[in-house]
């Protein structure tokens, strides 16, 4: 009776840890990329009081060097999966492009299309398969080990480059990179996955 009584205190001690770091996790990511759309922000006012040219070419050079560079830094760990956060992401280059004069009104994909940009949540996305892609193709130092695990070969499900995603208890720990990008990268065909270069 007491030693099922200890294990049972344990296990809802480590649960509750696990809750606890999760949390501790979360709140600071959320609170830098709070940090990062504020600084972003003020980027952006920084071109319309210091800069007289609304001219297409200078502003998207503008956002891309100062502004986008800003919001992509450490991607990978910093890329969040709640849609909140992901549209507050997204609006500093929604408030951005709206501002260019060929731009202005049009409905955000469009603005997107004209100037020859992807979203935000895209370009991490990218940024996400990119950074395993350089884990498994051993082009970086970076291990995850034991976290990344390759399926064994099958014949009949898909490549031989497929990643187990990792089972939580807890709904904020699919925010590792491994969860958020394993359905992604299990779809995509062995042909990229087994090129030799990142740019193919």
């Amino acid at each position: 009776m007491g030693l099922m009584a200890t294990s049972y205190l344990s296990l809802n001690l480590s649960w509750t840890w696990e809750f606890i770091w999760n949390s501790i996790c979360l709140i600071r990511v959320t609170s830098l990329l709070y940090v990062l759309v504020a600084v972003a922000r003020s980027r952006c006012s920084l071109y319309f009081k210091s800069f007289i040219s609304r001219d297409l070419y200078s502003m998207k050079l503008f956002f891309v060097t100062y502004v986008r560079s800003l919001l992509e830094i450490a991607s990978p760990v910093l890329n969040p999966i709640s849609q909140p956060l992901i549209n507050k992401l997204e609006s500093v280059q929604r408030f951005f492009t709206n501002k260019i004069p060929t731009c202005s009104f049009l409905p955000y994909k469009r603005r997107l299309d004209n100037l020859n940009l992807d979203s935000l949540q895209k370009r991490r996305q990218v940024a996400d398969l990119m950074f395993v892609y350089s884990i498994i193709n051993g082009s970086t130092n970076t291990s995850l080990y034991p976290y990344l695990t390759i399926a064994p070969p099958s014949v009949t499900r898909g490549h031989d480059l497929r990643i187990i995603r990792p089972l939580f208890n807890l709904a904020n720990s699919n925010q590792n990179l491994i969860s958020r990008i394993s359905f992604i990268w299990n779809k995509l065909p062995i042909s990229i996955l087994s090129s030799q270069s990142k740019l193919t």
